[in-house]
């Protein structure tokens, strides 16, 4: 939580764990702090599906790379 105002994000692309990451997510997003990052203020966090098995292989990078293209758009 310290260091959440380091954040000087315009984007925040994130995957939440399937134990336990929806709860910390909400510890995060609920802290004051996070309200003044500029992504949030912005509007701007992401939250895609898996990427792990998408990592593995070359065209599943090229998913990824097309999916963060179309969250900054």
């Amino acid at each position: 939580m310290e260091l959440i105002p380091e954040l000087d994000a315009d984007y925040i692309i994130l995957q939440l764990d399937a134990e336990g990451g929806a709860e910390q997510f909400k510890e995060v997003t609920d802290s004051p702090l996070w309200k003044n990052v500029p992504a949030v203020q912005k509007n701007n966090i992401f939250s895609p599906e898996y990427w792990l098995y998408k990592s593995w292989g070359t065209i599943g990078r090229e998913e990824i790379v097309d999916e963060v293209l179309k969250f900054i758009k």
